[in-house]
């Protein structure tokens, strides 16, 4: 309830003070309202309770707030200084302690625990109002000196007073918790037994130096706790000091930032790594923030755009670093018009939602992905793809060039097989002239030469690619690969009206280590090629020694023209499968396309190089180099280039062909092939052979033939791929049957038109022979068979004698022109070759001369028309031409 003492008036009512008595006697409470009620004022309002309950409830409830609390020590619910302390925990408001005796000790605990003053019950009036008034002012007057004590006690920071020598005189809580002292371990010690083993003795002086000197300190320090661990500490140190500017006090404050510095050094570590990944990663990589500006980019992308590196600088605005760039040149697109790309260019970056393709100065194309983030930057990232565009877009040459090819091909192709089908046609007809007929069988026996050709070349290139390609290392001598291209082609010249010269630069005599086979192909290509695009004028053949060590040799073979030459900008295409200077060549000229990427693979192969010097019109400098090993010396011939020196009808006598061409063959041979037509050409070479032929057309017919005993071969030859049982599995079954006694060994020879090794080692896997590849020639097909069957040698006659004057000589003159008309249709592969040897033969017959153009007669029937022409050179040599 509230009593007033008198009616407030209107005047003095600011200065009423609320007075809150907590008594529970009745008279006690009216004796005091009366003694507050003689001033005959109304300073006074009381309000009166008789339990803290009570009074917590008028607090809680009417948000009531005194002025001054007159508290009595015993009531029904508190007593003592426990009433004090709970009368302080409800309302910020001076105590006066009623007490009914005066008793010093427990009235000097009232005042400890809170209490401003205490008063004896029954004492006068006017001491009751002036214990209240001072209560009141002494209160207001430690109002900051309780402020500074809460803000002490509460602090979240620890705080440590010292005195003017640094010796700690209080401390609040909060400085306990963080160094895990408390009070009583603390006051009385010098601060310095809180530093770490991270600090030296001097530190702690030049500490107190700057405090002294620059009137405060701050900053960071590590600390150890009192259970040993340390901890990061922000610290600030000020003097106090009095009236006469002495130093009374030093305050220290103390901040546990041990976290922070936690949480930084996760922050510094996670921002290193994320850079240290960004540089790490393969892509150039950028940053834009909100307004534009780079805020950060790897190497990569600086290393990117060299062009303008020196842009590229942290706080750099996208705009400029495109602009710059694109008038220095570095965006080839902008050439021209560089303010409409970089508005595009612009539109595209503030998007950020785009995948484009970018090519710049120094050849390289980029891919720029960017996206935007939450806060409005931009992230970017630049992938180098330049070899994927140059592998794509040589893909896409290499298709081109490809489809190109197959065209040519296809005509290269059609033109023979044309030829093959239409001269078939015609030999079909009836009443044919014997001329007729043998005209029509050379042009389709020239017409499949010229697809076994292309056939050949495809089949090599195919080799090489595939990492296939066998090498056959011999003894060479440069000057016979010279002379034997020489007489390979005079003919050809000659017909074009063309100087041919061969020229070998290097030792004479001297034999190198290399494949030659390889060699003459090389250089009868380039020769071919040379005579194909020349008119007029004339070929040089030249080869010399360019490096020689103890061991090894580098040779160089070249071929120059004055033909047509190539334009500067194909030449580099000259040399890749599937390329030519124009794609017309071929179809104006002939031929596969592929002779030059042979010879630069070969080049490869035998540890060399190629290359070209051409102007259009002015023809054209063919050459290769390979590495050679070397020979035997030219003083010291070897005997097999002592047996090459000796008379040319020795070696013709002594040729292995000339010797087998000289004896017969027996036997049975039991063809098994499923194709009819190749069934009646291999039957029509083995009669001729003077052997007796069966057939199967599958695998399974043949084992039935052998299991009847229908016939007894002496030898197989066996196709691969046929219908009911192939040729592996019946060469299998063969062998199998074999096991049992008294069985013999049948010699078998794959037919096949699979010509790599693997197809030859599946073969003798399965316990073939020998291994024929068709279209089947004659001559090999001859080795073979001498190879595994029994043979009836004819009687050898003996040697020539030495082309002396034990025979007449011939009719010179029309023996060179027969010779000069002969020679250019063996190099051209022309079949006419035969006929015209044939009347070489007649002209010399019973003359010096004849025994060796029987040497050659089996040469040249058996098509080996190069080796021909080279017989007929040498021998052609030996005697002076006739005027």
């Amino acid at each position: 309830m509230t009593f007033q003492t008198h009616p407030p008036s209107s005047a003095g009512s600011s200065t009423v003070k609320k007075v809150l008595l907590i008594e529970d006697e009745p008279g006690d409470t009216r004796l005091i309202k009366l003694q507050l009620a003689e001033s005959h004022t109304s300073e006074f309002e009381v309000h009166c309770v008789e339990t803290l309950a009570q009074a917590q409830a008028l607090v809680q409830a009417n948000a009531f707030s005194p002025d001054v609390v007159l508290l009595d020590l015993n009531l029904p619910d508190s007593a003592g200084v426990a009433s004090v302390e709970r009368c302080r925990d409800l309302m910020d408001a001076p105590i006066v302690v009623l007490t009914g005796l005066d008793d010093q000790a427990a009235n000097r605990a009232v005042i400890e625990s809170g209490a401003e003053d205490y008063l004896v019950k029954g004492g006068s009036g006017a001491a009751l109002r002036k214990a209240l008034r001072y209560a009141m002012l002494r209160y207001e007057r430690d109002h900051d000196a309780r402020l500074a004590t809460a803000v002490f006690t509460h602090a979240h920071e620890g705080i440590m007073i010292t005195n003017p020598s640094g010796i700690i005189i209080d401390v609040n809580p909060a400085l306990s918790r963080i160094t895990g002292y408390s009070a009583q371990e603390l006051i009385g010690q010098h601060p310095r037994m809180l530093l770490s083993e991270a600090h030296k003795a001097e530190s702690y002086s030049s500490l107190w130096r700057d405090i002294l000197t620059q009137g405060a300190w701050q900053g960071e320090r590590t600390n150890r706790r009192k259970d040993g661990h340390n901890y990061t500490a922000w610290e600030s140190i000020t003097p106090c000091r009095n009236a006469q500017n002495r130093i009374v006090q030093f305050i220290g404050v103390m901040t546990d930032i041990t976290a922070r510095k936690q949480a930084e050094a996760q922050v510094l570590q996670s921002t290193e790594l994320l850079r240290t990944a960004i540089e790490a990663i393969d892509e150039a990589f950028v940053l834009f923030g909100p307004d534009d500006r780079m805020v950060f980019c790897n190497d990569k992308y600086r290393a990117l755009y060299a062009t303008s590196a020196d842009l590229i600088v942290p706080g750099a605005s996208f705009e400029e670093m495109i602009r710059e760039g694109a008038r220095r040149g570095q965006y080839p697109a902008a050439l021209g018009h560089e303010d409409e790309w970089v508005r595009e260019r612009l539109a595209l970056h503030r998007e950020a939602n785009s995948v484009l393709t970018q090519r710049l100065d120094d050849g390289r194309v980029l891919r720029i992905i960017e996206r935007m983030l939450p806060d409005g930057g931009k992230v970017g990232f630049r992938i180098d793809i330049t070899d994927l565009v140059r592998a794509t877009e040589e893909a896409q040459a290499a298709n081109q060039a490809k489809s190109r090819f197959l065209a040519i091909m296809s005509h290269e192709i059609r033109t023979p097989m044309n030829g093959i089908l239409g001269m078939a046609q015609l030999l079909l007809a009836p009443n044919l002239s014997e001329s007729d007929r043998l005209d029509y069988a050379h042009t389709v026996l020239s017409s499949g030469q010229s697809l076994m050709s292309l056939l050949n070349d495809i089949l090599d290139l195919s080799k090489i690619e595939a990492g296939k390609f066998q090498l056959e290392m011999t003894e060479v001598d440069p000057q016979d690969l010279l002379a034997d291209t020489l007489a390979l082609f005079a003919g050809a010249a000659k017909n074009k009206g063309l100087a041919l010269a061969v020229a070998w630069q290097g030792p004479p005599g001297q034999r190198y280590r290399t494949d030659g086979h390889r060699l003459r192909q090389m250089l009868a290509n380039l020769v071919g090629n040379a005579i194909k695009f020349t008119n007029q004028g004339r070929i040089d053949l030249q080869a010399a020694t360019v490096e020689r060590d103890d061991h090894t040799a580098v040779l160089e073979f070249s071929v120059s023209d004055s033909g047509v030459g190539i334009a500067q900008d194909k030449l580099e295409m000259l040399f890749k499968p599937f390329s030519q200077a124009d794609s017309s060549t071929t179809r104006q000229f002939g031929g596969s396309g592929l002779g030059l990427s042979i010879v630069s693979s070969l080049a490869r192969l035998l540890g060399g190089e190629v290359g070209v010097q051409s102007e259009l019109g002015q023809g054209s400098r063919f050459w290769f180099r390979v590495t050679v090993e070397l020979g035997p010396s030219p003083a010291q011939p070897a005997p097999q280039a002592a047996q090459a020196a000796t008379h040319f009808s020795t070696s013709i006598a002594t040729n292995p062909d000339y010797i087998r061409a000289g004896s017969t063959l027996s036997g049975q041979v039991l063809v098994v092939e499923d194709n009819p037509v190749n069934c009646l050409v291999i039957e029509g070479l083995l009669e001729q052979l003077g052997l007796q032929v069966h057939q199967a057309h599958d695998g399974q017919q043949a084992l039935d033939l052998l299991q009847t005993g229908a016939c007894t071969p002496d030898l197989i030859l066996m196709d691969l791929q046929m219908p009911v049982l192939d040729g592996y599995a019946t060469t299998l079954a063969i062998r199998q049957r074999e096991q049992a006694p008294p069985s013999r060994r049948l010699p078998i020879i794959a037919l096949t038109a699979d010509a790599f090794d693997e197809d030859r080692q599946r073969c003798q896997a399965v316990g073939m022979d020998d291994f024929l590849t068709k279209p089947i020639a004659p001559t090999a097909l001859s080795q073979a068979l001498h190879r595994w069957l029994p043979q009836t040698a004819a009687p050898l006659s003996a040697p020539p004698a030495p082309l002396a004057a034990q025979r007449p000589a011939p009719d010179w003159l029309r023996f060179q022109a027969q010779l000069d008309a002969l020679l250019p249709l063996l190099a051209l592969n022309k079949f006419d070759a035969i006929a015209a040897f044939d009347a070489l033969q007649a002209t010399a017959a019973d003359t010096l001369l004849a025994p060796a153009l029987t040497a050659l007669a089996p040469l040249v029937k058996n098509l080996r028309f190069r080796e021909a022409a080279a017989g007929l050179q040498e021998l052609a040599g030996k005697y002076p031409r006739q005027t």
